[in-house]
């Protein structure tokens, strides 16, 4: 009995690992090709299986797609947290941690512009092939896992009324975040075509959109 339990835990790693190598593979096959334009023999190829095994793991592209997703987000918060969870962050009033929080997700043009415009492109593709907002559930707790940093700040602001009170929270969170993301994908993929767009640089852009948010925010503690 412990030789095939341990047989099957093997074999479970295995399936895993040739799972992840597939996606791995259908991530470098976005980036370089594009979603739209990316091919499962081509995914296969990269990966060093055949298509059909390609489809033994994922039933068929949009699945592979969002499981590519869920994965990069997965990453790109793994690497963002050092930057969000600082030494001094603790003794931070609640204003100064969403500030904190907005100028992390100001940076993100600077330090994961590839996911940047995958991510685009998933929202694009969501769209396009009408996936169901059921089959994104895994997807959008990675988001809700972010949602809740940002959340957690402005109530804490709003009780040391560092934030205003009248704010609601889940619409500030929504609003502001979905226009920073907006504008670095926007300035990333546009930014070499649209003359405007280089009349001022991406980050000061960014940044003075963020600023605009926090002192729609700012409470009485935080009045200069």
């Amino acid at each position: 009995m412990v030789e095939k339990s341990q047989r099957r835990v093997a074999l479970d790693r295995q399936i895993e690992a040739r799972k992840e190598s597939i996606l791995d593979a259908a991530i470098l096959e976005f980036i370089d090709n594009g979603i739209d334009n990316s091919r499962i023999s081509d995914i296969a190829k990269r990966a060093g299986v055949g298509a059909v095994t390609v489809y033994r793991y994922f039933e068929n592209k949009p699945k592979l797609v969002i499981e590519c997703a869920e994965k990069l987000w997965k990453s790109e918060i793994k690497s963002l947290s050092p930057r969000l969870n600082t030494p001094n962050y603790k003794a931070l009033n609640g204003f100064e941690k969403a500030a904190h929080i907005l100028s992390v997700l100001c940076s993100l043009h600077e330090i994961c512009p590839v996911s940047l415009r995958l991510l685009e492109q998933f929202d694009n593709y969501v769209v396009k092939e009408h996936i169901s907002g059921e089959q994104l559930l895994k997807y959008e707790e990675g988001i809700i896992d972010t949602r809740k940093i940002l959340l957690k700040a402005i109530y804490e602001g709003q009780r040391d009324s560092s934030v205003r009170s009248d704010i609601d929270a889940l619409q500030f969170y929504a609003t502001a975040t979905h226009a920073l993301v907006a504008l670095s994908q926007k300035l990333l993929l546009r930014g070499d075509v649209i003359q405007s767009d280089r009349d001022t640089d991406a980050k000061t852009q960014i940044s003075l959109l963020a600023e605009m948010e926090l002192n729609y925010i700012k409470g009485m503690n935080e009045v200069r």
